[in-house]
């Protein structure tokens, strides 16, 4: 298998976005050339999914808004690597208090294939003590 083992996945919830998906993509594309990332950057993702037949008529289908950031693999973690998570927790809260709409921070497991919901940004000043803990990763630094 190659890629990483985890990716952590942070998109604006909702399948109500299109509204605010090119703005949100602008600022989260402007934010990822901003920074000097650790890790490799994240990567911008503004992707509407297709109906699948399982929806009501009333129901609208997922989308994929904001960036998918590659986690590094378990015991080769590089000193100080958390603190990207920590800026697009930080950036996270800033665009939510811009757009009103809750931000997902989850988890992509490549080897079970399978994602997972964490955290929730739903104020301008996440909780990173939480999200820290959510994935893990107690008082690593």
């Amino acid at each position: 298998m190659s890629g990483p083992l985890h990716t952590l996945y942070v998109y604006v919830e909702g399948g109500d976005l299109a509204e605010v998906a090119p703005m949100v993509e602008a600022r989260w594309a402007e934010f990822v050339r901003s920074v000097s990332w650790r890790l490799a950057p994240p990567v911008v993702v503004n992707q509407p999914h297709a109906r699948t037949p399982d929806l009501r008529a009333d129901d609208l289908p997922s989308w994929d808004l904001g960036v998918n950031f590659a986690l590094p693999d378990p015991g080769e973690e590089p000193p100080n690597w958390f603190s990207d998570v920590e800026r697009i927790a930080a950036f996270a809260g800033t665009l939510y208090a811009q757009i009103q709409r809750p931000i997902i921070f989850g988890v992509w497991d490549a080897k079970r294939r399978i994602s997972e919901d964490l955290f929730d940004v739903d104020s301008p000043e996440p909780n990173i003590d939480e999200l820290r803990a959510v994935l893990g990763m107690g008082d690593a630094r």
